[in-house]
């Protein structure tokens, strides 16, 4: 390795270990900068450096303090694959720099928890369960009139039949998707409407839509890139609202866990109904957060791709609290959450690839005076710090 390497590895390390000083961190940066985002080969000497290798962007504010300055250093490729960064994470404190306890280090790999996948349970009108995790792709279902497909990107199809029978199934008969924590899944309704499903996530749906409308039934998450049909509205209801669109695309979160309901427009317009008499019209690039108790709409602009970055592989937070962060973890990672002292009040921002191990999103967090400890699927938060 040239001595230039050495130097690089060095510095990253002290990055990785809160050790850097002021000008050692100067001098990593502008290595970094003079690249450009070129792909550079670092070579195969550090293995524990390969081992970091995610996709990963985490900014934490305190609510009682000045923002904390961030270090996010996004190294050019390492030759794995280039959709890869290397990222570390550094700290200033208006205080002295924390050193690294060797003492708060993530629990044993054994206990590991892997990051979920493409997983659901398909209920049919009859009550019968089909496990889309397991079943081959193909055809999967004959559904009155229509024939249900899975296709080999784990997403279901239904597509009418060629001889449709006008009295093989009644208005009244519905599908349920089921997705458990640790899964996710895609579907493509009758009427063509495409709708991504997140973790713990229900979604029930009739196979006959309405003459005037087509109403689905959700609970969790979904993202929805609703067909296009004047004579025939979509709403989807949950628990604390009902959303109504013609045709567009938008993010409903609505998990029974969450005090908040929370519609967000990327296309199009939908309008938000709550409580029976509440109702907001929503524009692209804006939020409707829906109390689940009092009803109460608020409407803010925001920034979509953070809400619905889960469907494309990562966790994005926007002035995300800790609970709702670890609320995504567990739904993801299938683990129980547990927490030991207080629970933080800190903020975060950032994007993590949801295709890692658990361990590797708690390095992050550790580091901000948070402990973890896995247990079978219970997650132990250990809070050293409010």
């Amino acid at each position: 390795m040239s001595k230039e390497k050495d130097r690089i590895y060095l510095l990253a390390q002290k990055v990785e270990d809160n050790i850097i000083s002021k000008t050692e961190l100067d001098e990593f940066n502008a290595w970094y900068n003079s690249f450009d985002d070129q792909s550079v080969d670092l070579g195969e000497e550090d293995k524990e450096l390969k081992e970091r290798i995610f996709v990963s962007m985490l900014r934490r504010r305190r609510l009682d303090s000045k923002p904390l300055q961030v270090l996010v250093a996004k190294l050019p490729l390492i030759g794995v694959a280039a959709s890869l960064l290397i990222v570390f994470s550094w700290f200033f404190l208006n205080h002295s720099t924390k050193t690294s306890s060797k003492a708060n280090k993530v629990v044993a790999i054994e206990n590991d928890a892997t990051p979920g996948n493409d997983r659901a349970v398909l209920t049919l009108s009859n009550g019968r369960e089909l496990n889309l995790e397991k079943i081959k792709p193909g055809l999967i279902a004959v559904e009155g009139n229509f024939e249900v497909f899975k296709s080999k990107d784990n997403t279901i199809t239904y597509k009418r039949r060629s001889k449709a029978d006008k009295g093989s199934l009644n208005n009244l008969a519905y599908n349920l998707i089921t997705v458990p924590k640790g899964g996710k899944y895609q579907a493509v309704l009758p009427d063509g409407s495409h709708i991504w499903l997140n973790a713990s996530s229900r979604l029930r749906f009739p196979l006959n839509f309405g003459i005037t409308e087509r109403r689905v039934e959700m609970l969790g998450e979904g993202y929805y890139e609703v067909a296009k049909d004047r004579k025939q509205v979509f709403r989807v209801a949950t628990p604390a609202q009902v959303v109504e669109v013609l045709g567009t695309h938008f993010n409903v979160k609505a998990y029974a866990d969450e005090p908040l309901c929370k519609v967000t427009l990327l296309e199009g317009s939908v309008r938000i109904i709550s409580g029976g008499k509440n109702s907001k019209f929503l524009k692209p690039g804006q939020q409707a957060e829906i109390s689940t108790k009092s009803h109460d709409i608020g409407v803010q602009d925001v920034d979509p791709a953070p809400v619905v970055a889960w469907k494309s592989g990562y966790f994005e937070f926007d002035h995300t609290d800790f609970k709702s962060l670890m609320g995504q973890l567990s739904r993801w990672y299938n683990v129980d959450i547990v927490y030991q002292g207080a629970i933080s009040n800190d903020y975060y921002e950032g994007r993590i690839s949801r295709n890692v191990n658990l361990s590797e999103v708690l390095k992050i967090l550790e580091n901000e005076g948070i402990s973890f400890r896995i247990e079978g699927e219970k997650l132990i938060v250990l809070t050293n710090n409010n």
